[in-house]
């Protein structure tokens, strides 16, 4: 076998059909007979073959003739068409490898002060004209809110997200409750004696972010699955408390 049947092998022919090809191509144009005869092949499988390879685009028959001709595409143009199926190959690749990284769970822990807007910021703008849900908790080192968590809610407000949560009945949170329908936000406020939580949880479709406010960190979990259960679990929490807030 020469290397140029084993390349057109590699390129998706099957043997016979490689062989015929570069028949055609070497002897320009020809009958099943002449075809047969620079192959090496017998005529009734030259027959089937070529008819495989017209199917596939790669020979013409000559029309309006007694003795058919057979001619080949020209090899530029099966080359061309070859790596137009690779380059889309490679876009279908990448789609469906972009699904899986979605589905495969990743997390990113963003430490200290200076990185909570890198964290606040991290694939909000995803949310856009969407529903965010959220447990939200206060930090005990002062109780005062730093601003950047006041500009994140603006910011949510501005790209039209909006927000089912749960609060603390807690003083340092009165100015997010006074612009709670300002900022698109249902919130279920909850006794600080039984709910006063050192950690806050945004859960969006795609990932779930978790602020440990008493260590200064923001830990984002990248898992469909897992946002899915803390949705289901704060559905269940939040249509339970307002059985108990609405009679």
């Amino acid at each position: 076998m020469n290397t140029i049947v084993r390349q057109l092998m590699k390129s998706g022919l099957a043997e016979k059909e490689a062989r015929i090809y570069i028949a055609l191509v070497e002897i320009g144009k020809g009958t099943a007979y002449a075809i047969a005869k620079h192959s090496g092949l017998k005529r009734p499988t030259v027959y089937l073959v070529l008819e495989e390879l017209r199917h596939k685009g790669l020979v013409n028959k000559v029309p309006h003739l007694k003795n058919q001709l057979y001619t080949a595409k020209d090899p530029e143009e099966f080359i061309f068409e070859q790596e137009n199926k690779l380059t889309e190959a490679r876009r279908a690749l990448s789609l469906l490898s972009a699904k899986y990284q979605k589905k495969k769970a990743s997390t990113h822990l963003f430490e200290g002060v200076n990185e909570i807007p890198a964290a606040l910021e991290y694939r909000r703008e995803e949310l856009s004209g969407q529903e965010m849900y959220a447990f939200y908790g206060i930090s005990q080192k002062g109780r005062k809110v730093p601003q950047i968590y006041y500009d994140h809610v603006s910011a949510l407000a501005e790209q039209q997200t909006a927000t089912k949560a749960f609060a603390p009945d807690d003083e340092s949170l009165e100015k997010f409750r006074a612009n709670e329908k300002i900022a698109n936000q249902q919130v279920i406020t909850l006794p600080r004696n039984s709910y006063l939580p050192e950690v806050s949880i945004e859960i969006a479709p795609l990932y779930t972010k978790i602020f440990l406010h008493g260590a200064t960190q923001v830990l984002v979990v990248e898992s469909n699955e897992f946002s899915t259960l803390l949705k289901q679990i704060f559905d269940l929490l939040w249509e339970s408390q307002r059985r108990n807030i609405i009679p």
